[in-house]
C-alpha cells in the first residue's frame, strides 16, 4: 500500500514538472517570436503573441503551432503612397511552422482585424477637397460614412454633402465607396455627376502576400476592417 502510495505521488511530481517545463517552454517561445515579428506583418511594436495548443513541447517536437494569436494596439500599412496608421490590430495564424531559428515561419492562414482611423480614411481616399467622417447607420444596418466635398460643376462651386457605404474593392486589396447619396435633392443629372466623381477605389500596397481584405464596416471609433489569407511566409 505504501509503496503504491509513493508512486502516484512519484506520478503526481513528475506530471507537475512536465506541465511547469511546458509552460516555462512556451512562455520563452512566445517572447522570442514577439522579438522576431516586432515590425513585420503591420506590426510597428512588438506585440503580445500567445501560442495555444497543450502540450506546447509536442508542438515544437512536430515544428507546427496549431493556433498563434497576435495582438498590438498599433501597426502600419501603405495605401497610395502613404503610411497609414492602424490600431486594434489582432491576427491568429493557424498552422505556423517557424524557420531559421525563428527568423522566419510560413503559416497555413491567417484571420484578423483592424481598425483605421477616419483621419488616415480621408488620407487613403486622398481628395483634398472631400472631408470624411463616421455618417451613423443606413436602412439596412451596416455603417455608412459621411462626406462633405466642395465640386466646380458646369462653371460653379457647389458645396456638396452625403453619405456612403464602403466595400472591399474586386482586388481584394482594396477599399471603395459605394451607395453614394447626395443630401438636399439636387437635379438628377448633378447628383449623378458627383455620385460618379466620389466613387472611388483605393488600395493597399503594403498588405502580406496572400492576404485579402473581406469587411469594411465603418463605426464611431474608426472603419473596421476584416482580413484572410492562406499560404503566408513571415
Amino acid at each position: 500500500m505504501r509503496l503504491l502510495r509513493n508512486l502516484v505521488i512519484l506520478l503526481v511530481v513528475v506530471l507537475a514538472l512536465a506541465v511547469a517545463a511546458d509552460r516555462i517552454g512556451v512562455h520563452v517561445v512566445q517572447n522570442k517570436a514577439a522579438d522576431r515579428l516586432n515590425g513585420r506583418f503591420l506590426l510597428t511594436s512588438k506585440p503580445s503573441v500567445s501560442i495555444n495548443g497543450f502540450p506546447f513541447l509536442t508542438q515544437v517536437a512536430s515544428g507546427t503551432f496549431e493556433d498563434v494569436v497576435l495582438a498590438a494596439p498599433t501597426g502600419r500599412v501603405q495605401a497610395q503612397g502613404d503610411d497609414l496608421a492602424l490600431s486594434h490590430l489582432a491576427v491568429e495564424l493557424r498552422g505556423v511552422k517557424p524557420r531559421d531559428n525563428y527568423s522566419h515561419a510560413s503559416a497555413e492562414s491567417v484571420s484578423g482585424s483592424f481598425v483605421l482611423s477616419y483621419g488616415d480614411v480621408n488620407k487613403l481616399m486622398g481628395d483634398d477637397h472631400t472631408s470624411i467622417a463616421y455618417g451613423g447607420k443606413g436602412s439596412d444596418g451596416n455603417g455608412r460614412v459621411k462626406f462633405t466635398t466642395t465640386r466646380t460643376l458646369f462653371g460653379q462651386q457647389r458645396h456638396i454633402t452625403g453619405t456612403a457605404g464602403l466595400v472591399v474593392g474586386k482586388s481584394g486589396s482594396s477599399i471603395a465607396s459605394s451607395g453614394v447619396k447626395l443630401n438636399g435633392a439636387p437635379i438628377p443629372i448633378i447628383s449623378d455627376l458627383v455620385a460618379q466623381q466620389l466613387t472611388v477605389n483605393r488600395s493597399f500596397s503594403g498588405l502580406p502576400g496572400g492576404v485579402r481584405l473581406q469587411t469594411v464596416d465603418p463605426e464611431a471609433d474608426g472603419v473596421h476592417v476584416g482580413f484572410t489569407g492562406t499560404n503566408l511566409t513571415l
